[in-house]
């Protein structure tokens, strides 16, 4: 699990494009080939209607419960962090 803090500074990271070369953010966030349920590199690759492609990361661990959703074309982020395992928490995301 991580911070709040971490997972700011990691939006600002992805924001800005500095952790990765720019063929590795396109791959990343790019449905792997074949791959029927739309995940590239660990990322949920789906579009966003209105906000266009999103990609998302969710998981639960011993009790809690994250998830990561980023709209693309928008740089817009929403972190979901929860100390409990509600089977319906990720459908915010």
């Amino acid at each position: 699990m991580s911070t709040l803090g971490d997972l700011v500074r990691l939006e600002q990271a992805l924001a800005a494009r500095r952790l990765l070369s720019a063929a590795a953010y396109r791959r990343m966030w790019s449905p792997a080939a074949g791959e029927e349920r739309g995940y590239g590199c660990g990322w949920e690759v789906a579009n966003g209607g209105d906000h266009g492609p999103r990609v998302r990361c969710l998981g639960t661990l011993a009790g809690v419960s994250a998830g990561y959703l980023r709209y693309l074309e928008h740089d817009l982020a929403v972190v979901l962090l929860s100390n409990g395992q509600h089977p319906r928490s990720h459908r915010l995301l």
